[in-house]
This record gives C-alpha cells, structure tokens and sequence, in this order.
C-alpha cells in the first residue's frame, strides 16, 4: 500500500510538472529550471546559458484543416526532433499550443546557440508522415543570451518571446533579442488593432496593375494590390500589415474581401465591353485561405454573387501553402482547375 501510495505520488508531482500531450517539461518546470540557471549566472558570471523560444509556422492551418488529432501527433513529432537536437543538459520544454522553449546550458558563447537553432530548422523542414498526409513544418524562433542584467527567468522568457515573433514577422528564421524590440511590439500590437477598425470602417483599397502581352501589347490581365488607407498614418503597405494579419487569422476575412471586390470590378469591366472577354484578374491567396476547408464553397459563392466567369479569375497561391500538405494541396488544385480558374506560383505577400 506505501509503495501504491509513493507510485501515486510521484505520478501526480510527474503530471504537474510535465506536458500531457509530449510529457515534456512544462511551463512551472522550465521557469523553476530557468530561475535555477539565472541564480547561477549571478554566482559564476562566466556561466553562459541561452533561452530559445519557437514557435511552429502554419500549425493553425493543420488544425484547420486536418484535424486536431493530426496537429496532436504533429506537435509529438516535433517534441521528439527538438530532444534529439539538444544535449543531456539542455531542457526541451513545451509552453502550450505550438509554442516550445529550450534553456541551452553552460554554452560558451552566442555562436553555440546558432548551431543548435540551425540543427532544429534543419530536423523540422523534413517532411512528416501523420495520419495518411505528408506535412511540411518550419519554426521560426526568438534567442536570448544571459547576462546578468536580468533579475527573473520571465523576463528572459518574454524577450525570447519578442524576438520570435520578430523571427516571424522577417521570415529570418530566427532573431537574437535587441531591446529596441519592446518598441516594436507595442507598435504592432497597436497595428492589430487598427486592423479590425479598418475592416469594420472599410479603409481597405484595392490597386489593379495590369498585366501586358509584349508581344501583342494588350492588356491580357490585372493583379489585385491590397493597401490600407490609415486615417493618421495614409497609406500602408502589404509588408506591414499582411504578417499581422496572418498570425491574427484575419486575413481570411481580409482575402475574402478582396476577391470579392477584385471579381466585381472585373465584371464591370466585362459588362462594360472594356476589356476583351479573355480578360482574367489575378488575385492572391494566402497560406490560411487556401487551407480554409471552405475555400472552394466561398470561391463558388462570390462568383455567383459577382456573376463573373471562373475562367476569368486567376488565383495565385504561394509555395508554403502548396508544401503546407501536399496530399490535401493537390486535390484542392484538382478542383479549382475543374472550375476553369486559371493558377499560378506567387512570392510571398507581393500581390497582397
């Protein structure tokens, strides 16, 4: 009965202490192991450890798209790639959600922390098996070396924070926290804000450019530009806005609306005889609208809504949403071009 009792114990202290789901440290654990290196550093300056925070690209589109169960064994196969890329020292730590942290222990100097963050891009940009699909992940991650300035293991673990989403928002891969940072952050999340008062106000404005033949010298096409009217700050560009707008999820509604507006001007172009009846209007999809399993219902819809022919619209879909899930990826390309919608490869956030 004592050693049922201790069993339970230790079991209960475990489950408190660790991750359900990848039975990795959790958050309580890595905070008291992060306090445990700070004090050392204040003892022993020359003691140098370094606070890694990463977070998963495109994990809300496998949720989205695939199923939670998938987006459980996702996280439990990057868990398992994370600890075989740290030594015995090291603490691989899961925080909640996609977000993971790594304390790196007694490295020697910030050159020790690259090599392990480019050991982790390269174990997770190798394709999964989960579930029947074929997934492609990437990680963006913010670094914080110690010093002695820090007074709590929280205020090393936000500022790792802040430099992941600098990461994120660059597409660097990964960023070394720098204290003008904290500016930044305010900024976007003032940003974000902004972004749903411009939905709501209708400061969206779409730019045709158009697209010429040169060797009939016609127009054979327009792109649909995105840009944000900013009642203080004019006019925005995509590079600002389009980052926040996908890690917030409205860009969704943001990519709603432009195809919807892109396909009503084009039709009254069409019904104006301006443009020859080939005419087609390119129009950007991000990575979480081509995951929306609604995708092609809301392409059908505002088509019908627009009356504009399908063979006269022309989607444009990144290469991360393609690689995304490739299974998944190339019925969906199947079915737009059942519908006579013309595709193309685009870069990232240009037509947007």
């Amino acid at each position: 009965d004592i050693s049922d009792r201790k069993r339970a114990e230790v079991q209960l202290i475990h489950d408190a202490l660790h991750d359900g789901l990848t039975q990795l440290p959790n958050r309580t654990l890595f905070v008291d192991r992060l306090e445990t290196a700070l004090a050392r550093k204040h003892r022993s300056p020359d003691y140098g450890f370094a606070v890694l925070f990463l977070d998963l690209d495109r994990f809300k589109v496998f949720n989205d798209s695939l199923g939670h169960a998938v987006g459980d064994q996702l996280l439990i196969e990057v868990a398992n790639r994370l600890l075989g890329c740290v030594s015995a020292g090291d603490t691989v730590a899961r925080l909640g959600g996609d977000e993971f942290t790594i304390l790196l222990d007694d490295i020697d100097a910030t050159v020790d922390a690259i090599a392990c963050v480019q050991k982790i891009q390269a174990a997770l940009s190798q394709p999964a098996k989960i579930g029947g699909n074929t997934v492609f992940t990437g990680c963006s991650i913010g670094i914080v070396v110690a010093t002695t300035a820090y007074t709590a293991g929280l205020d090393l673990l936000r500022d790792a924070d802040i430099a992941m989403y600098r990461a994120k928002r660059s597409g660097s891969g990964y960023a070394f926290f720098e204290p003008k940072m904290h500016l930044a952050v305010r900024s976007s999340l003032q940003l974000e804000t902004d972004l749903h008062q411009s939905l709501r106000r209708h400061e969206f404005v779409v730019y045709y450019q158009p697209i010429f033949s040169l060797e009939s010298k016609q127009i054979k096409g327009f792109e649909a530009l995105l840009r944000l009217h900013h009642p203080t700050h004019g006019m925005i560009g995509p590079g600002q806005f389009i980052p926040i707008a996908e890690e917030t999820g409205l860009i969704v509604q943001i990519g709603e609306w432009i195809l919807q507006e892109a396909c009503s001007q084009m039709q009254l172009w069409q019904q104006r005889n301006i443009l020859p009846a080939d005419t087609f209007m390119s129009v950007n999809l991000s990575v979480q609208q081509f995951n929306d399993p609604h995708l092609l219902k809301r392409i059908d819809e505002t088509l019908q809504l627009t009356h504009l022919n399908s063979k006269n619209l022309k989607l444009e879909i990144t290469e991360s949403a393609l690689m995304t899930n490739s299974d998944a990826a190339i019925k969906i390309l199947h079915r737009l071009k059942n519908r006579g919608i013309s595709l193309s490869r685009s870069e990232e956030h240009t037509s947007e």
